[in-house]
This record gives C-alpha cells, sequence and structure tokens, in this order.
C-alpha cells in the first residue's frame, strides 16, 4: 500500500479532530519547510523515522548503452534517508514476519 498526501491529510484530521482544509494546510507546511531546509543544504531530523540529507552525487561517466558512446552525468544533489533504530528494527520485525508466512510449517 502507499501512502499518498491525501492520506496523510484524511488521518490527521481525524486523529486531531479538525477539519480536513486545515490539516491540508498543516501538511503542506510541514513538507514545504522540509524541503526547503534540504534545498539549502541543511539536514532535517524526524525523530522515530530518521534523518534525511542532502547529497552531493560526484559526476560521473555512464556506461556504454546499446553502442552508444558514454556520456558524462552531472554533479547531482540528491535526498538520503538515515532510518532511525526504531525503523530499523520494526522492518526487522516485519521481515521475519513475511518470511515465516512464507514457510509452510507454519501455516
Amino acid at each position: 500500500m502507499k501512502v499518498i498526501k491525501k492520506d496523510l491529510v484524511e488521518k490527521l484530521a481525524i486523529k486531531m479532530n479538525m477539519r480536513k482544509n486545515l490539516s491540508n494546510d498543516i501538511v503542506t507546511a510541514v513538507m514545504e519547510i522540509i524541503f526547503d531546509e534540504l534545498c539549502v543544504g541543511n539536514k532535517v531530523s524526524l525523530s522515530h523515522i530518521g534523518t534525511l540529507l542532502p547529497v552531493l552525487h560526484k559526476a560521473r561517466k555512464s556506461g556504454a548503452i546499446m553502442g552508444r558512446s558514454p556520456v558524462m552525468i552531472p554533479d547531482t544533489l540528491r535526498v538520503r534517508l538515515m532510518s532511525s533504530l526504531m525503523i530499523q528494527k520494526k522492518m526487522k520485525e516485519l521481515q521475519k514476519s513475511i518470511l515465516m508466512d512464507h514457510v509452510s510449517f507454519f501455516k
């Protein structure tokens, strides 16, 4: 399942018992603040989720694709998520439960 902004707005409105348009304004503002901070090169730490870091990937040469000559890929600024220990623990638990579902002995 994919969670989109609309889902976040609806869940926030229900959890905080507020109107959806106010919830939408809050979610939009938070996303804009995170975006602005990353654009100026600051890292953003979100408790229980992790830290978003702007990372510069240096220019590099691509491989030859379909007989064409390699091209240079320019420097690129990307966002990296360093996940929190809480998320890492939850992912390990999820992975174990998924693996157990696939073992016929446990079904």
